[in-house]
């Protein structure tokens, strides 16, 4: 380890993405007691976009199979709990980027082998809009995808999407007006997407609640002549 890394972490120790502590021991991402807490996605989920359901007779949960989501399949690491809400909130919005170290070795430990059945060409993020972008200084599905990618080996493309519409947070709408919230709010890259045609992507997200988002991105892209788009997320909210 360099002298200015071992700097770094005198200055700013690693802190756990659960109770916000200093990890102990040194080199470790999470307290091991905050390990315990965080509830993983288990058998039965949904065969579409992953969310956990409760009957292991049904294939799919409530919302996918009444809405046609255009994207072939996904998956959420994590169910979106409390735990997992703060520090969402602390990666997005505090600044706390040094949570991505966590969040990335779980999702390729996890992972890896559904990701690699994709087979998939390129990893995009899920954009931010410029004005977000100034407000925060990082998009964090960004840095979730340039991890993903270095550890996987896929190329990571960050400016394949663009958002160009400022949209009200998700967070205070109901489903349908989530979807209404991003009608045109996303385009592709003119500039890059010529190397995308016919090619397949998966989307990267920090919470998958009704779809809506990943269903807005994949739409512009399947348009642009992306052939089969696909989603990972942190997290995910719980199906019926």
């Amino acid at each position: 380890m360099g002298l200015y890394k071992r700097m770094i972490e005198l200055i700013y120790p690693q802190r756990c993405p659960i109770c916000e502590k200093i990890v102990l021991p040194k080199g470790a991402f999470i307290c091991s007691e905050c390990y315990k807490k965080l509830q993983w996605v288990n058998a039965p989920y949904c065969m579409k976009c992953g969310k956990p359901i409760e009957s292991e007779c049904k294939e799919y949960c409530y919302d996918c199979e009444n809405k046609n989501f255009h994207y072939e399949y996904g998956y959420g690491m994590w169910i979106y709990d409390e735990n997992l809400r703060r520090s969402i909130v602390g990666f997005k919005y505090k600044n706390r980027r040094e949570y991505a170290d966590f969040y990335i070795q779980q999702l390729v430990l996890h992972y890896r082998e559904k990701i690699n059945r994709m087979q998939v060409d390129v990893i995009a993020p899920v954009p931010v809009h410029r004005r977000r972008y100034r407000q925060r200084g990082y998009n964090q599905a960004a840095i979730l995808a340039e991890g993903l990618g270095k550890e996987l080996e896929y190329a990571v493309e960050d400016q394949l999407l663009v958002r160009s519409k400022y949209t009200a947070p998700q967070k205070t709408l109901n489903d349908k007006e989530r979807f209404l919230n991003l009608e045109k709010a996303f385009k592709v890259n003119k500039k890059r997407i010529s190397e995308y045609v016919g090619k397949r992507v998966l989307l990267v997200d920090d919470i998958y609640t009704t779809g809506s988002t990943i269903e807005a991105c994949t739409n512009v892209l399947l348009q642009a002549g992306v052939s089969k788009v696909y989603f990972i997320s942190l997290c995910i909210g719980k199906g019926y």
